[in-house]
This record gives C-alpha cells, sequence and structure tokens, in this order.
C-alpha cells in the first residue's frame, strides 16, 4: 500500500514509511532513523529479533563482512607484495593497527581471529578457517627483512638512501644517496637534528656528542 504525498508530509519525521524491518523489530524508543541495529550472524535477512541488537556505528562497523576482491579470502589479511608473505591488519577504536607478516594464509586469519576477539568482544566477525593455536600460528610469522639496522636508512641497488619524515610539512623528506651505510646514518641525524631539534630519535649522533664534550674536558 503506497502513502498519498499528503500523508507522507503528515507523519514526516515520524520514520514509519523508511525504517527497514529490522529496526522496526526492535522498536528502538525515540531514536527513529539514527538507531543502529546489528544483526549478530551478519544475515540481514535473519531478523529474528534474538539476532538483532542495538549499537553503536563503531561496533556495528566492526561485524562487517571481509571486502570482496582483495587478495586475501580471509578478513584482515593482505598479500605484502614486498615481503611476498602475509599481512595483518585490525581497526580498534579508529585506529588500523597491523600484527605481524606470516608465511601462512590460515595462520594469518588465525592472528586476525585473536585479535578480533580481543578488541572487538561479542561484535568481533572472525574468519571461517582451520584453527590453530597462538604457538602454532606465531609459529609462521616473520619479521620483515630490514636492508639497515639504522633509522632513516635503507639499500636501494648499489647504494644506500637516507630519508625522514618531515611533521611540519607532512611528506617524506629524501635527504640523499651515499655510498656506505654510515654516511646516510649520519646524514639522518644531522637532518634529524635540523628538523626536530632535541625530540629527534637519532641513531648516534648524541652518543657521539657527549663523548668528545667529555674528551674535550
Amino acid at each position: 500500500m503506497q502513502c498519498s504525498p499528503k500523508d507522507k508530509y503528515k507523519y514526516k519525521g515520524v520514520g514509519l514509511f523508511s525504517l527497514p524491518l529490522h529496526k522496526i523489530l526492535i522498536q528502538p524508543e525515540k531514536l527513529g532513523r539514527k538507531v543502529v541495529v546489528d544483526h549478530k550472524d551478519n544475515n540481514r535477512l535473519n531478523n529474528q529479533k534474538r539476532n538483532l541488537r542495538i549499537c553503536l556505528h563503531k561496533d556495528n562497523m566492526k561485524n562487517r563482512k571481509k571486502t570482496d576482491g582483495l587478495s586475501s579470502k580471509y578478513k584482515g589479511v593482505h598479500w605484502h607484495e614486498k615481503s611476498k608473505m602475509w599481512k595483518v591488519k585490525i581497526t580498534a577504536d579508529g585506529k588500523h593497527t597491523t600484527h605481524g607478516y606470516y608465511t601462512n594464509e590460515t595462520a594469518a586469519a588465525n592472528c586476525y581471529n585473536y585479535y578480533a576477539l580481543k578488541f572487538h568482544g561479542e561484535f568481533a566477525l572472525i574468519n571461517d578457517c582451520k584453527f590453530m593455536s597462538k604457538e602454532e600460528w606465531l609459529s609462521f610469522k616473520k619479521e620483515k627483512d630490514k636492508t639497515s639496522s639504522y633509522r632513516g636508512v635503507s639499500k636501494v641497488g648499489e647504494n644506500w638512501i637516507s630519508q625522514i619524515w618531515d611533521n611540519k610539512n607532512k611528506r617524506n623528506c629524501r635527504i640523499g644517496s651515499f655510498m656506505t651505510e654510515l654516511e646516510a646514518a649520519l646524514a639522518y641525524d644531522y637532518k634529524a637534528l635540523e628538523i626536530k631539534g632535541d625530540k629527534a630519535k637519532l641513531n648516534f649522533y648524541k652518543e657521539d656528542q657527549k663523548n668528545n664534550e667529555s674528551n674535550s674536558n
């Protein structure tokens, strides 16, 4: 049965003609269109009252299904081409966090499940995969290969590249290309002091400076 334009105007703001079925069934008082109703099993066609719950929008997003077309069949798991491993990411309290790189996709899915339950509780939508104990899925975790142990230094081809994040200009600043790793690390320290002053996190410049000062005394 359709409503006449007159009836729609009469009931404008009441929400009687636009609320989806799951909101009508819950009947939240004085919330109308603004209420968020979550389907516990993630099936929007299952509108049994025991499958519905009022929640915050952020909680409803925790229960969201995996986006189609991604590199992994599991939620929170992505193929990291550079490292040739499966990367685990999860959003908690509005922040994206990474929980490691794994050589096994199922292990990565178990890792996501672990943190989803930890951060999202009853709203966690976990992956349907073979269960692994924490000890087992952690055995597949690997650290990304680092070309340098120094902050802000990486090897590209035969040269060492030094770069730093410039908070003021909101951009990654390339300092230069160097023949040795040590030169690149020193260049990073000098640039960090120039940009960030006393707040700069350095490789070894402050320690060297202290040694020079003590030797001069």
